[in-house]
């Protein structure tokens, strides 16, 4: 760990960003709408070191409040809102010939919302 030291704050700023770019299509599918409210990095490690890259990898978990309907809808209580929380998992792959270039780093993520789905059921 003691290698991911200097480089702790800017891992953690590469995934939230990549959460925050673009919508999130796991959380998406889940309802109307979305606000992401947190994003927390609990983890940070070297996934793996090629000859032309270095791949770290965060973990996470993002909250969220899920809505249905729209805001109207909601205050006239014919929608719903439910805050829940999804764990991710980011990817972070550095070029070795820039290894503190973090912000410039492509970043791929998974959020994992099948504790959410099998609650659901498959007919839901």
């Amino acid at each position: 760990m003691a290698i991911l030291s200097p480089i702790q704050q800017a891992l953690d700023n590469a995934a939230v960003e990549a959460l925050l770019e673009e919508t999130i299509q796991a959380i998406d599918e889940l309802a109307s709408h979305y606000s992401l409210d947190e994003i927390y990095v609990d983890q940070r490690s070297i996934k793996s070191i090629g000859s032309q890259q270095i791949t770290y990898e965060a973990e996470g978990t993002v909250d969220v409040t899920l809505q249905w309907e729209s805001n109207s809808d909601v205050r006239n209580g014919d929608g719903a809102e439910l805050s829940g929380n999804f764990p991710f998992k980011c990817e972070i792959e550095v070029p070795l010939d820039d290894v503190w270039n973090i912000s410039g780093a492509e970043t791929t993520y998974f959020i994992d919302t099948k504790r959410w789905r099998d609650v659901r059921g498959a007919d839901d």
